[in-house]
C-alpha cells in the first residue's frame, strides 16, 4: 500500500512538473534521479512532524532542481492520482470494542488503525511537501496554478483548491477569475444529495473555504446561496465563511438562518451573532433547540431584525469591533465571577477573544478582578499599537508589550 501512495506521490509531482507523459515514462532529471527518488530525498531533508522553513525549503537543492526542470504543460498522468483515497479512510471506530469477537481482535484491530494513523501522517506531510513545489512553481513561472484549476479531472482540480486557502501570497487577478468561473450556478437538489456527496460536492465546498478565506467579495452570492444548500452542515458553515466579510455582511445572513428548519443551524446562528455582537436579548440558548416552538422562534428572529434595521452601523468594520470590544469590557467588569451559576454560557472573556487577540497583549493575571483591568488597560492605553486586522476581522498587537 504504501509503496503504491509513493508512486501516486510521484505521479502527482511528476504530472504538475511536467516531467512525464505516461505512468511508464519515467524521468531522470538529475543524475539518474528519478522523480520519486527527488521527493524521498526531499521528504527526508524536510521530516513528518517537523516545521518546514520555507526560505530552508526553497534553497534546498532538490527542490531548486525540480523547479529548474519545471514546465508549465501538464502530463495526462494527472487523471489517475486519487491520493490514496482509501488510506484517507482508514478503518471504522477503533475505538469501539463492541464489534469483535474478542479482546485478541481488537488488539489486532488497533495495530492496524495505528500503523494506517501513521501512514496518513506521512502522506500528508508529502502531500504539504507538494503543495509547496507547486506553490514555488507558480512563483517561478505564474499559470500552473490556473491550469490545474481548470483541469478535466475533479481531483486535480480540488488537489489545486487545498492548495490556496491559506496561501494569500498566491491570489491574484488570474488566479482568482479561475475561481470564480468554478462556482456552481446553482446547488444541488435534496433528492441527488441524498444519494450521497460527489468529489463535485467537495469541489464546491473546497472552493467557498478558498474565496472566503481570501476575502472575494465577487463570490459573496455564492456563499449566500450555501446558506439554502440542502445539507445543514453547509448552511451552519456559510456563518462562519460570510465572518470573513465583515459585519455588514456575517450579521444579516446569521439573521436570515435563525428559523433554519434544523436546531444544530439554528443553535450555531445564534452562536455566531452572540459572538460577533456580544448581545443576546435575554434569549436563551434552548429557544433555538429541538424542542422549541417556531411561534416562539419566529417572535426571537424579528426581534434581532429589528435591531439590525434600527442599529446605527458604523463606518467600518474595524469601528463595529472596538464597539463590541467596549461592550464586552463593561460586561466583564460587571458579570459575576466565573463559574457563578449565572454565568452566560458563552463566557466573556471568549466573546472578547474573537475581537481582540488577547495573546499578543501579553500575560495577564489569573485573578479574575484583575485581570479584566488588565484587559481595560491594555486596550485603553496601548491602542496606538494596537491596529485592526481585516482579513482576520480583529484587533492584533502590532509589537510585544510588558505586562502591567
Amino acid at each position: 500500500m504504501r509503496a503504491i501512495q509513493a508512486r501516486n506521490q510521484a505521479v502527482i509531482l511528476a504530472s504538475i512538473l511536467g516531467l512525464a507523459a505516461s505512468a511508464s515514462a519515467a524521468t531522470e532529471p538529475s543524475g539518474g534521479a528519478s522523480v520519486t527518488q527527488l521527493l524521498d530525498r526531499v521528504a527526508t531533508a524536510f521530516p513528518a512532524g517537523q516545521y518546514v522553513d520555507p526560505k530552508s525549503f526553497t534553497a534546498n537543492a532538490d527542490v531548486q532542481h525540480l523547479l529548474l526542470v519545471a514546465e508549465p504543460e501538464l502530463g495526462g498522468l494527472l487523471k489517475e492520482c486519487q491520493l490514496a483515497k482509501g488510506l484517507w479512510l482508514g478503518v471504522e471506530n477503533p475505538f469501539s470494542a463492541e464489534q469483535f469477537k474478542s479482546p485478541r481482535d481488537y488488539e489486532q484491530y488497533l495495530a492496524e488503525w495505528r500503523k494506517r494513523d501513521s501512514a496518513r501522517c506521512e502522506l500528508e506531510h508529502r502531500r504539504i511537501l507538494v503543495s509547496m513545489l507547486v506553490a514555488e512553481a507558480e512563483r517561478a513561472k505564474p499559470g500552473l496554478l490556473r491550469l490545474l484549476l481548470s483541469h478535466e479531472s475533479p481531483s486535480v482540480r480540488r488537489f489545486a483548491l487545498q492548495l490556496l486557502p491559506n496561501r494569500p501570497d498566491l491570489k491574484r487577478d488570474e488566479i482568482v477569475q479561475a475561481l470564480l468561473s468554478m462556482v456552481p450556478k446553482s446547488l444541488p437538489s435534496a433528492e441527488s444529495w441524498k444519494r450521497g456527496i460527489t468529489m463535485e460536492d467537495e469541489i464546491a465546498a473546497d472552493l467557498a473555504r478558498v474565496l472566503s478565506n481570501w476575502q472575494v467579495r465577487e463570490a459573496l452570492s455564492y456563499i449566500r446561496m450555501l446558506g439554502k444548500h440542502p445539507f445543514y452542515h453547509t448552511r451552519s458553515e456559510s456563518l462562519l465563511l460570510m465572518n470573513r466579510f465583515g459585519f455588514r455582511e456575517a450579521i444579516p445572513h446569521s439573521i436570515s438562518l435563525l428559523e433554519d428548519e434544523v436546531d444544530v443551524t439554528r443553535g450555531a446562528a445564534f452562536t455566531n451573532l452572540v459572538k460577533l455582537t456580544a448581545l443576546d436579548f435575554g434569549q436563551p440558548w434552548e429557544l433555538w433547540g429541538e424542542k422549541s416552538r417556531a411561534e416562539e422562534r419566529a417572535a426571537a428572529a424579528e426581534t434581532w431584525r429589528a435591531w439590525w434595521a434600527s442599529y446605527r452601523k458604523p463606518d467600518d468594520d474595524a469601528a463595529f469591533h472596538a464597539e463590541v470590544i467596549e461592550r464586552i469590557l463593561r460586561l466583564m467588569e460587571r458579570s459575576p465571577p466565573p463559574g457563578s451559576p449565572k454565568e452566560a454560557p458563552i463566557r466573556p472573556e471568549n466573546l472578547l477573544e474573537g475581537h481582540l487577540s488577547i495573546s499578543s497583549l501579553g500575560q495577564f493575571s489569573r485573578d479574575p478582578a484583575e485581570r479584566v483591568a488588565q484587559f481595560r488597560r491594555a486596550w485603553t492605553e496601548h491602542r496606538k499599537d494596537i491596529r485592526f486586522d481585516p482579513r482576520w476581522q480583529m484587533f492584533v498587537m502590532e509589537r510585544p508589550r510588558k505586562t502591567d
